[in-house]
Order: C-alpha cells, then sequence, then structure tokens
C-alpha cells in the first residue's frame, strides 16, 4: 500500500497550538484530510505563497482525522473542513478560508489582512472567507 499523502508544511495539533501562537505573530494553518483530493492541491497553492509572505506568516497543516485534533476543530467551531485553512494574527479572530482557493486570491486574500483590511464581499460575489466570531482567549478557555 502506497504512503498517504501529507502536507509539506510543519504540523500542528491541540497540544502545540497555544505554543506555536505565543512564538508566532500570524499563522496560517490548512486543515486536512488525506482522502480530500483538494488538499494536495491546496498544499501545492500553500508552496507558492510561503516565500511571498516569508517572515510575516507561519504556515502549519492540523490533519482533522486525528482525533487529538478534535478539540481545536471544536474551538474553532469548524464543522466542514474540506480544504479549509484559519489564518490566525494577534488580537484579532481568526479568519477562515473555506475551499481550495487559487494563488491569486489566496495572496490578496493574506495581504488584506496583514493590513487589517477587512475582506469586501459583495452580493455577486461568492463569499469564501468570513471571520470567525469566537473569544479572542478562545485558545485558554476550557470547553
Amino acid at each position: 500500500m502506497p504512503p498517504k499523502w501529507r502536507p509539506s508544511t510543519p504540523p500542528v495539533t491541540t497540544k502545540t497550538m497555544a505554543e506555536i501562537l505565543r512564538f508566532n505573530s500570524a499563522l496560517f494553518v490548512h486543515f486536512w484530510a488525506d482522502w480530500d483530493g483538494n488538499d494536495p492541491v491546496l498544499d501545492r497553492t500553500i508552496q507558492q505563497l510561503m516565500p511571498e509572505f516569508e517572515w510575516r506568516v507561519r504556515f502549519f497543516s492540523c490533519e482533522t482525522d486525528n482525533k487529538e485534533n478534535w478539540e481545536l476543530l471544536q474551538r474553532l467551531n469548524l464543522k466542514t473542513v474540506s480544504s479549509t485553512s484559519v489564518l490566525f494574527l494577534p488580537n484579532r479572530h481568526p479568519r477562515v478560508i473555506f475551499g481550495c482557493q487559487p494563488l491569486g486570491v489566496l495572496s490578496e486574500e493574506l495581504k488584506r489582512c496583514l493590513a487589517g483590511q477587512i475582506s469586501i464581499e459583495s452580493e455577486n460575489r461568492k463569499t469564501f472567507s468570513r471571520e470567525l466570531n469566537i473569544p479572542l482567549d478562545w485558545l485558554t478557555r476550557p470547553i
């Protein structure tokens, strides 16, 4: 049996998330599953994004089928995780990005978020990103 696909970014788990957030100002976490065919495509897009955001954003991945990570999914209130990414910025609500977005779209979304801007979503444009309405101290609160 061939080995299962794994993302190219370092893993983050429920247990390591607090430590990683403490030492990094901006995190982009790709929530993935080896059965989701879109995740390898999103991983390749992330690989292309990394040089542009070097020194500003650290990229990680979180396996959604690993039961140890379910608490993190609960805390983020993520119900659908297929090709989902979350951007964590200091003192701001995490921002979820749905689906396997093209490189240019992800790049512009990260630039807007890093600049402190909220994405402008018109009624005519499909919404692919939104702020998660969870407490800012979400990581330290018990479930």
